[in-house]
């Protein structure tokens, strides 16, 4: 981790720690069951970077809450991500780009409002690189890997939910790696409908997803399955 990001993540850290105990009156903590939709533009997508463009398209999140024992529970999550690298110095045009995560995630609540976040999931990409830059001949690639993810969720009102963290994300036949910070800010319209967007931070990449979240707790009752 570098010295931008740390500074980042310690700034935004610290309404989260300190929200979480003087607003525990005012909202309920981070839900783990839910659904969103949105579009990502990144220039590094679980991993894969190609020269000067970006990955821009859908990105779909899901959550289910498993179980919940105490302070602690576990949850289930996946993303898809579908769309195009755009942009790219060879001059050879849009290519493919697709990318899906899925895995197992624990949750610890810190108080009423914050919650502490471990997600761990496979990664699996496909993407077009360009083979001849002359003749741009493409060719489709595929690489699997793992990510790790840390966070720390609050609500910080009944409204406002903000997310600051860390992941790590490794792929076994490119034998490639990438750090993101991550921080991320979510507006509850009420109790199903949020409007979110997170950024990631890495080196001197960016990124950004804009989406709308549909959460579940309130129509099964509870935020977990059992």
């Amino acid at each position: 981790m570098n010295a931008r990001q740390v500074r980042l993540l310690t700034l935004a850290a610290l309404p989260l720690v300190s929200a979480g105990w003087t607003a525990s009156a005012l909202a309920e903590g981070p839900q783990f069951t839910y659904f969103d939709a949105g579009y990502q533009w990144i220039d590094t997508n679980n991993a894969v970077r190609m020269d000067s463009g970006q990955h821009e398209g859908m990105k779909l999140n899901a959550s289910l809450g498993l179980t919940e024992f105490g302070s602690a529970g576990l949850h289930v999550f996946t993303e898809y991500f579908n769309g195009d690298y755009v942009g790219s110095a060879d001059g050879c045009g849009d290519r493919d780009s697709e990318s899906w995560v899925a895995g197992l995630g624990g949750h610890y609540r810190v108080t009423p409002t914050t919650h502490l976040v471990v997600n761990v999931g496979y990664v699996d990409v496909d993407a077009d690189v360009v083979t001849d830059s002359i003749l741009c001949t493409k060719t489709g690639v595929s690489d699997e890997g793992y990510e790790v993810e840390g966070l720390i969720r609050s609500n910080l009102s009944e409204q406002i939910e903000l997310e600051v963290g860390y992941r790590y994300t490794d792929l076994d036949d490119s034998d490639i790696d990438n750090r993101d910070a991550i921080i991320g800010l979510a507006y509850l319209f009420n109790e199903q409908l949020t409007l979110r967007v997170r950024g990631v931070v890495f080196d001197d990449d960016t990124g950004v997803e804009l989406g709308v979240r549909y959460n579940f707790a309130s129509l099964l009752g509870r935020d977990y399955l059992f």
